[in-house]
């Protein structure tokens, strides 16, 4: 069995998550979409990841840092989502932390990238579009959600290329 080991910085993905940001950003008011911020997300851990060496983290961080490079001026940040019911600590800061700090800043509109998800499911149908968008309107924020990537063109391309070079690569590690 192959595995790949990381399409954090895979450009094809990076152009999906790129267009799914400026079909979001569409459905705010044109006078209003320079000052929406960007919150991405993805889904939390334990924190005890951390020290196993586990590249979650700074991959998602880096996938991130690859798209907001193609939208130079737009304010971003980030947070985790979904975090578990266990004691321990989780990855942080969360989403609701996040808007907090938001709203402190009079911030008004927010477009919710979940770039740590490529499909929907119920941590991105329920979380993001009924429980955060909830909270943030109780916070006088309008929080919007790009549209999950699930059969984008872009995404479809990225996962044939790294999967293409996977193989690529297995086939002259067999040869030697």
């Amino acid at each position: 069995m192959l595995a790949v080991e990381s399409w954090k910085d895979e450009p094809a993905f990076i152009a999906a998550v790129v267009d799914r940001i400026a079909e979001g950003l569409a459905r705010f008011p044109e006078q209003q979409r320079d000052d929406v911020v960007l919150l991405f997300t993805a889904h939390s851990l334990p924190e005890r990841i951390l020290s196993w060496g586990d590249p979650y983290r700074e991959e998602i961080l880096a996938s991130v840092e690859r798209v907001v490079q193609q939208l130079p001026g737009r304010r971003w940040v980030f947070a985790f989502q979904s975090q578990g019911a266990s004691e321990e600590p989780w990855l942080g800061p969360t989403v609701e932390e996040t808007l907090d700090r938001l709203a402190a800043e009079a911030v008004e509109n927010v477009l919710l990238v979940p770039i740590g998800f490529v499909c929907d499911h119920v941590e991105v149908l329920y979380d993001v579009d009924i429980e955060h968008r909830q909270y943030a309107a109780e916070l006088g924020i309008r929080l919007e959600r790009t549209a999950s990537l699930n059969d984008h063109p872009l995404l479809c391309q990225a996962i044939a290329e790294v999967v293409r070079r996977r193989v690529a690569e297995a086939r002259v590690a067999a040869a030697r």
